[in-house]
């Protein structure tokens, strides 16, 4: 609830300050004889930061919940169904499947707004036109997390478990007592200090350490820490029409209208990836899912770069969207796959730490 609130805060203040600094604009201009200008002004500058700033904070306690959700809440509810494991699947599917949705559909009607209040030939409608999208962006935001809210606090009152504290168990060796030589125990811990704690140096180097530094050491404790590793590397890649790719395609000349289709053919693609998981967990294993998946990212990818190498203009810019777009089936099933062993796997009382450090 308490990132909720303050991502509808942030998203509320952001709100106001673009609406502030296209009212500022339009003023200047106004003053220029109707002149196209920058804002170059303190009160604009200092806008300009402040939506940036209240859009970072927003998306930053949004991913705050989605850990909590994602990483935490679906395990401790997996937990009062007979069919744990099952459940997992098919919850993160859907899950992937209804944020894919919204995404498939928000790209395409933002560009379609913005781009046809861009295109008014009066320089005062147009600044009209784009108050009011920007209005109409920011309150479908917040009447989603409304929504959010709402059904959050729901589940949490109507499943007990989620209120109780995960703590992990305790250490054996700090509670003076031999560690248990039985298979569970020497499958799950290699020596006294990744039993639980997770500490790299002893409990005194432990208690020295800042948060940040336990909290990735931690993480770098999972059995399936590469695969974490391999997933944050498959983000951190360019071609995925984030600010740079959306950049380079309106530098090239395409319209706001078409960047925003080429977004929702993105995510339409990426929600077949929740599919092509289904099918795939029905005939092998998560680990081999996971291992074809981001090959044929792999593969797309290879094809986007060498769109760089073509000549022609047409044939370059819509190679490189269509095997980026194509590139999100792999994506997908490998976040899937991935999430899935951390859910599985994870210790109670730091599946949130694991999470929030994957995320990051």
């Amino acid at each position: 609830r308490l990132c909720i609130g303050i991502e509808k805060g942030a998203v509320l203040l952001a709100l106001v300050a673009c609406c502030w600094l296209l009212s500022n604009t339009q003023r200047a201009q106004q003053e220029e004889g109707g002149a196209s200008v920058v804002p170059h002004d303190v009160l604009s500058i200092a806008l300009i930061v402040a939506v940036h700033f209240f859009g970072a904070l927003a998306m930053l306690f949004n991913q705050g919940f989605v850990v909590a959700i994602e990483r935490d809440w679906i395990v401790v509810l997996s937990k009062q169904t007979d069919v744990q494991l099952t459940w997992l699947s098919g919850t993160n599917v859907a899950l992937r499947q209804i944020h894919l949705s919204c995404r498939v559909l928000s790209p395409t009607i933002a560009g379609w707004i913005v781009g046809d209040a861009s295109s008014a030939s009066n320089a005062q409608q147009r600044y009209c036109d784009l108050h009011k999208a920007a209005v109409f962006v920011g309150i479908l935001f917040l009447m989603s997390l409304v929504v959010e809210y709402v059904c959050a606090t729901r589940v949490y009152r109507l499943v007990p478990a989620l209120a109780l504290p995960q703590q992990p168990q305790e250490d054996p060796a700090e509670r003076g007592t031999d560690l248990p030589q039985d298979k569970d125990t020497d499958a799950a811990c290699d020596s006294k200090e990744r039993c639980n704690e997770f500490s790299i140096g002893g409990a005194e180097e432990t208690t020295e350490m800042s948060s940040a530094r336990r909290s990735f050491a931690i993480y770098w404790e999972q059995p399936i820490v590469c695969a974490g590793l391999s997933l944050a590397l498959t983000y951190s890649n360019a071609l995925t029409f984030g600010g740079a790719m959306t950049t380079f395609l309106l530098w090239e000349g395409m319209s706001v209208t078409e960047v925003g289709f080429w977004c929702g053919v993105r995510s339409a693609v990426g929600l077949a990836g929740t599919f092509a998981y289904n099918w795939s967990a029905r005939h092998t294993t998560v680990f081999n899912t996971g291992a074809w998946s981001v090959v044929y990212l792999f593969v797309c990818l290879t094809f986007a770069c060498g769109s760089f190498f073509i000549r022609d203009y047409n044939i370059s810019v819509y190679l490189l969207v269509a095997s980026t777009a194509a590139s999100r089936i792999g994506l997908w099933v490998f976040d899937i796959s991935v999430t899935l062993l951390y859910q599985e796997m994870a210790p109670d009382g730091v599946r949130g730490v694991i999470g929030g450090t994957q995320q990051s």
